[in-house]
């Protein structure tokens, strides 16, 4: 009698696998999750976002008797920006070359964002002209100009569509319906 009561109680087959079943989905699960983590790639961050995190990081230097080191870092965070999100090598360019470098390219960067490149440029320009000696309101300007462009250039500029193009579209798209 005690045995068949015990008997009545084991759980069918199906129920022993899905439960290993289970279990190993969770351990992959887990050993994937470990690996990325390990790896870091789970955390890493596009080159815009990696670049706004340094600017506001490189904020912490913003004094008119730093003035050198705070430019030196800011363009720094730029120039890096512009290499991985545009693949272009800018660390060993002048300022002068390196808007050349930029503006000679096709499909690099629109009008706006070179202009605001060239802004940013022109402050850095200014505080090295200036001895270093810049003034806590222009350091604030540098500093929303370079975050200015990022923002702005970190989605691809939306190019205008050819009149022979827009008309084909326009003509495919009236057939349809």
């Amino acid at each position: 009698m005690i045995i068949t009561n015990w008997i009545s109680h084991v759980p069918a087959p199906g129920f022993w696998i899905l439960t290993a079943a289970g279990i190993a989905v969770c351990f992959a699960a887990a050993l994937v999750f470990w690996v990325c983590v390990r790896s870091g790639r789970m955390f890493e961050l596009s080159p815009h976002e990696a670049a706004l995190h340094q600017l506001e990081a490189a904020r912490a230097l913003m004094n008119p008797e730093a003035a050198r080191e705070y430019c030196l870092v800011v363009s720094t965070i730029l120039r890096g920006y512009v290499e991985e999100q545009m693949q272009l090598r800018a660390s060993r360019l002048s300022n002068e070359e390196f808007l050349h470098e930029i503006v000679d390219v096709p499909n690099r960067l629109v009008p706006e964002h070179c202009g605001l490149l060239g802004d940013f440029l022109q402050h850095y320009d200014l505080a090295k002209g200036a001895g270093w000696q810049y003034p806590l309101a222009a350091l604030e300007d540098m500093h929303e100009t370079g975050v200015e462009f990022v923002l702005q250039s970190s989605t691809p500029p939306v190019r205008a569509m050819p009149r022979a193009a827009q008309l084909r579209a326009q003509s495919n798209s009236a057939g349809k319906y």
